[in-house]
């Protein structure tokens, strides 16, 4: 897979939970760190959704380094996570 496209992928999925695990709150009542969460959450799937529409000026890593590792696997750690909290 492309390195950019791997990085750009993991912030949408970061985004897309985010922003989903926000409105699953809004029915229990949204804590400050629910806005917080919604809120980075929406910005990283819209610099993402930018990055896509222009991969060669998004700022994604060319090539394999600490910064796409760090991206895959916190985002995947993340998304694991909130996910389980769901069910």
């Amino acid at each position: 897979m492309n390195v950019r496209v791997l990085y750009l992928v993991s912030l949408t999925a970061f985004g897309v939970v985010s922003v989903v695990d926000t409105a699953l709150a809004a029915s229990t009542g949204l804590t400050t760190i629910d806005w917080i969460t919604g809120g980075v959450g929406a910005l990283v799937l819209l610099t993402a959704l930018a990055g896509f529409s222009n991969p060669e000026e998004s700022g994604a890593p060319t090539e394999s380094g600490p910064l796409l590792w760090v991206v895959v696997v916190g985002a995947s750690l993340f998304v694991l996570t909130t996910i389980a909290t769901w069910f």
